[in-house]
């Protein structure tokens, strides 16, 4: 007769079911006490009526009537700023928006637990007109006595090296941040025009041909 030996097995089974179980507990357990934490800033109701006190009597009165406790270091926190304080049932987020308005003090809760430290101030972007040199802008076109658009004109702004050379035809477009400035047209044969900007935005040229210059041409016989 074979002699039955008796399986481990199932008392394995057994075992590792007990251990998932203990582990499911264990970590739902650990859930609600979370979740429990998490909402304990957003359930709590607090009622609180204070004239003229301090902000630490103030966080002194929530501490006693909550499970809340501050972390606060009173060196960079005023804590003997006087503030009246009158709210029913109300969540600690909108009492502490309203006890720090208008400070650099910001908040963050964690579980029951609030800590209160300066904010870092944000300075206000500077406007992009600010920064920016107003630019003024001139563009027009330089032509010959025909009407013919003269391509590879200088246009300088004087006493700069701020210039630009018409195109093709005979168009052009310069910026420059002084309105009182002026430009000068140059071109070779041409007479050199100087024209004050002022308010114009749009300047079109018409060139003389330097007749002195045509003079002084020498023509082989």
């Amino acid at each position: 007769m074979k002699k039955l030996t008796k399986s481990r097995h199932p008392l394995w089974s057994t075992s590792k079911f007990n251990l998932k179980m203990k582990l499911t507990t264990f970590l739902l357990i650990v859930s609600l006490f979370k979740i429990q934490a998490n909402t304990y800033s957003q359930t709590t109701r607090i009622s609180i009526n204070l004239e003229q006190a301090t902000i630490q009597t103030v966080l002194d009165e929530i501490e006693r009537t909550s499970e809340f406790k501050f972390l606060v270091d009173p060196n960079e926190v005023d804590l003997e700023r006087i503030v009246s304080v009158k709210e029913k049932k109300q969540k600690i987020t909108v009492i502490l928006d309203k006890l720090f308005a208008s400070t650099n003090v910001s908040y963050s809760i964690l579980d029951e637990q609030i800590i209160l430290k300066p904010q870092a101030l944000i300075r206000a972007p500077i406007p992009e007109q600010a920064i920016k040199v107003p630019q003024h802008e001139v563009s027009g076109t330089v032509i010959d006595q025909s009407g013919i658009p003269l391509a590879g004109v200088n246009v300088i702004q004087k006493g700069t090296t701020n210039g630009i050379s018409t195109d093709f035809d005979g168009n052009y477009s310069i910026k420059f941040s002084d309105n009182t400035a002026t430009l000068i047209f140059s071109y070779l044969g041409f007479v050199s025009q100087e024209i004050l900007v002022g308010d114009q935005t749009t300047i079109n040229i018409t060139m003389l041909e330097d007749s002195g210059l045509l003079e002084e041409v020498v023509v082989p016989p």
